[in-house]
């Protein structure tokens, strides 16, 4: 089981006092759930220290991970390109990008480049940039189940190392498919 030790670089345990946890976390305010599943808190003798976690358990190896109309997708991202605009709404109507061209499929991919961090960034927390806000989780935790409901992995990651998971290849390439996200 690969378990990434995302606390290695903190004093902890030793100065942890007590731990809590909930899984009550206010909504977006958009009025969508946070993307922060459990808001754990760490009681140190030197003060709290909170993690928001988002935690992912899945059987299959590659998932959708959010569902949001194109307009607030630009709007929370910061996505102005009339390009990307025009082709990700035609990907809301169509459902998929089924009735792309090739054309538009290498247009996408070119145009979403600036985006595509802050996008994918987005997808994960909630939030295109890094926050404070205790609703857009800081940690992910995911567990890769079988068919038969048996944990087989567990992986531990801040966001940006879990960003470059979803966007990078084990080379450091971004990954084909996704328009490059």
């Amino acid at each position: 089981m690969h378990n990434k030790n995302f606390f290695a670089n903190k004093n902890y345990p030793d100065d942890i006092v007590e731990i809590e946890a909930t899984t009550d976390i206010e909504h977006r305010n958009t009025g969508g759930n946070s993307k922060t599943d459990v808001l754990a808190t760490l009681f140190l003798e030197s003060g709290e220290t909170y993690y928001p976690i988002s935690v992912k358990q899945t059987t299959v190896a590659k998932v959708a991970m959010a569902e949001f109309d194109a307009e607030t997708i630009f709007r929370e991202v910061g996505i102005t390109d009339p390009v990307v605009k025009r082709l990700i709404l035609k990907h809301q109507v169509d459902a998929s990008a089924i009735n792309f061209t090739r054309e538009e499929k290498d247009l996408l991919t070119e145009h979403l480049k600036p985006y595509a961090r802050s996008f994918v960034r987005w997808v994960l927390t909630g939030t295109a940039v890094d926050s404070d806000d205790l609703r857009f989780p800081k940690v992910m935790v995911k567990f890769q189940m079988s068919k038969q409901d048996e944990i087989l992995d567990i992986q531990v990651y801040d966001i940006d190392e879990y960003v470059d998971s979803v966007m990078l290849d084990r080379f450091g390439r971004i990954k084909t498919g996704g328009f490059g996200t």
